[in-house]
């Protein structure tokens, strides 16, 4: 089963603010533990090429797959991503730590962990070679302290010898003012033992092997005929672009067109991290945002893309650009929904044209990025994506976030991220609270909960769980009448343990550090609320609590009800053929009824990467290596069902 993403890159702060509060890293990556059980049980255990490439080499891992590309590297170690480093040379990263290939950790006590080895490379007949990268200690999570926490890069020597050619320690790394990476090289290979066909490179880190510790971020890497250096001809994008709110990440639908709140939240220039890695002006004239409305009654509409610069020229520089969107070009999506009462999604697509450009299948990957906006009857700050956890301990306390509601409507329920990496929290509670205008005043609502964990059960993305506002006795729908400005919605926790393992954890999403502004934190034994956006010593809390107010006219559906009664059984009603597959998927609905059905596809760490009307065919070729989800929802019944699909 699909379980939460959980990129968690914090070290374990053991005991903050007089043991009260705590954040930490998990001990395994649940993504990569389903990855491997994917693949196990499909028989099809990713497969590693053979083939020696020519220089060129060139990797930047800006692919949505969590693992390395099977054309270049020989192992699975470490984890591809784009959220744990900072300031990134291009997005994704390679990052190391202390979990192996299956997102469990190497135990054992500190040593050799993760590893990452080039398939052969043709180097036989050169008088040298280059290899350079870029590394970063740290990034979002722990720092490899001490001397002993490297990165080594080793050469395979003709006699089938790994020979070390540099070590890095943390304290030792020379960071760039702008990318707080350090760039490593050019590194001659020039030795005869190495100069030789199926000549390979690998890097290792050393950690504590019990989880995600001690961070190393690898990027960028190149090996060449002429030296290597930071000049060029590429333009990256860095980080994938935000939200088109300036506060939230999603609002509710029937919120959406409300004057005040496209005032106050809509963006009319979006922010895109770009980095010219040459030593001249690039231009991208050509470059186009591409905007796809989707909706749940399958209804598509593609609008005439706008160009993606105002000024196409980029300067030998990193940049942070200003990117105006038209007001009425987004307005325009705002009156294109067939239905008030259903939510829909805005894929936006980001495609530069960069000249001059180096002509590298690698380096024109980093050209294009994708974001999605869902609107459906929510707030949320966060990107559905957790890197920490919050847990309050001792004495117990509160955590709430405030909201700016637009519209007068009813709070009906919330969506939350608890994820599992506390073994007692099962068997613990939380009392989920609601408090108007003002955290001095009484809560107007109050909902006891335990954990359920609805990947338990099925198939789900992110396991957000929704808990129902209703009578803890009857079981009746208790919505509270919600009134346009401040809100907070938040949690207490009870008396637990000194050492958290009887805590509630509650996921916490760090590349959000603006939201820590809306985070607030009372302990107990303190008496008095602070902000954690403006308190230095809760500097470690910034970010999105995944924690979700639902409002609307509809009671939600609890997640232990909706996991009984509201999924869609596909073997049933649909056959997908053939799984594994490399570049066509068929799709027999066996009444013919296509029209009925909504298809959304997530890579393996719950990332959503398209979303369209169910077809006879679906075309993965351009897809990477890897396991996907597919979930695929009757839009008559709202039924829904998920089907793992393998891309070989």
């Amino acid at each position: 089963m699909m379980r939460q993403l959980f990129m968690a890159c914090l070290v374990l702060i053991t005991v903050q603010l007089q043991a009260q509060i705590s954040t930490t890293y998990p001990k395994e990556n649940p993504q990569l533990v389903e990855y491997a059980l994917n693949n196990q049980s499909n028989g099809v255990a990713a497969s590693r090429s053979k083939v020696m490439l020519d220089l060129p080499f060139f990797d930047d891992f800006s692919y949505s797959t969590p693992h390395p590309d099977a054309s270049h590297w020989e192992d699975r170690q470490v984890f591809i991503n784009d959220t744990w480093a900072t300031n990134l040379v291009s997005v994704g990263v390679a990052t190391f730590d202390g979990l192996d290939a299956t997102g469990s950790p190497y135990g054992g006590g500190a040593g050799s962990s993760d590893t990452l080895t080039s398939i052969g490379l043709n180097l036989g007949g050169l008088a040298t070679a280059y290899i350079s990268y870029y590394i970063q200690p740290r990034g979002l999570g722990d720092l490899p302290e001490g001397d002993d926490k490297n990165l080594i890069l080793e050469f395979l020597s003709s006699d089938g010898e790994w020979v070390e050619m540099e070590r890095h320690t943390a304290g030792d790394i020379l960071r760039d003012s702008v990318l707080q990476f350090d760039f490593i090289g050019p590194i001659a290979i020039n030795e005869s033992q190495f100069l030789y066909d199926g000549f390979q490179f690998r890097f290792r880190n050393i950690s504590s092997r019990d989880g995600a510790s001690d961070l190393w971020h690898l990027d960028y890497v190149r090996v060449e005929e002429t030296p290597t250096n930071q000049v060029i001809d590429d333009l990256a994008f860095t980080k994938l672009p935000p939200s088109i709110f300036k506060n939230y990440t999603s609002v509710p639908l029937t919120h959406f067109n409300d004057p005040e709140l496209v005032e106050a939240e809509l963006r009319s220039e979006l922010p895109i991290e770009l980095y010219n890695h040459s030593n001249q002006t690039l231009t991208t004239e050509e470059s186009l945002l591409r905007l796809r409305y989707v909706s749940p009654s399958n209804e598509v509409r593609a609008f005439i893309p706008p160009t993606l610069f105002d000024n196409p020229n980029f300067a030998a520089k990193r940049q942070d650009v200003g990117q105006s969107i038209r007001r009425d070009y987004l307005d325009r999506l705002e009156r294109q929904r067939l239905d008030p009462a259903e939510n829909f999604q805005a894929k936006m697509i980001y495609e530069m044209t960069p000249a001059p450009q180096v002509d590298q299948a690698g380096i024109l990957r980093n050209d294009s990025v994708v974001s999605f906006t869902t609107i459906d009857d929510y707030y949320a700050y966060d990107d559905g994506s957790a890197e920490s956890l919050i847990t309050i301990g001792g004495l117990g306390g509160s955590v709430a976030m405030e909201f700016i509601n637009y519209k007068s409507d009813s709070l009906r329920g919330f969506q939350i991220q608890i994820p599992r990496f506390i073994s007692g929290a099962a068997n613990s509670q939380i009392t989920l609270k609601v408090w108007l205008e003002d955290l001095s005043t009484e809560p107007v609502a109050e909902l006891t909960v335990s954990p359920f964990f609805v990947d338990e059960i099925r198939d789900t993305l992110q396991a957000f769980t929704t808990y129902a506002l209703k009578d803890e006795i009857t079981g009746e729908a208790t919505p509270i009448a919600l009134p346009v400005g401040k809100f907070f919605v938040g949690w207490t926790q009870g008396n637990c343990n000194i050492n958290f393992s009887n805590c509630v954890p509650i996921g916490l999403d760090r590349n959000t550090t603006d939201a820590g502004e809306k985070v607030f934190l009372f302990q107990n034994n303190e008496g008095f609320w602070r902000n954690v956006g403006t308190d230095p010593i809760l500097a470690h809390l910034k970010g999105a609590l995944m924690l979700r107010p639902i409002l609307g006219t509809e009671t939600p559906l609890d997640s232990e009800l909706a996991t009984s009664i509201n999924e869609l059984k596909l073997d049933e009603v649909m056959q997908l053929f053939p799984n594994p597959a490399t570049d066509i998927v068929n799709v027999q609905v066996f009444n013919g009824d296509y029209e009925k059905y909504q298809l959304q596809i997530h890579n393996v760490l719950g990332q959503l990467i398209d979303a369209a009307p169910l077809q006879a065919q679906l075309d993965i070729s351009s897809y990477p290596l890897g396991t996907y989800l597919l979930q695929i929802t009757n839009l008559e019944t709202r039924e829904t069902g998920f089907q793992k699909l393998i891309k070989q």
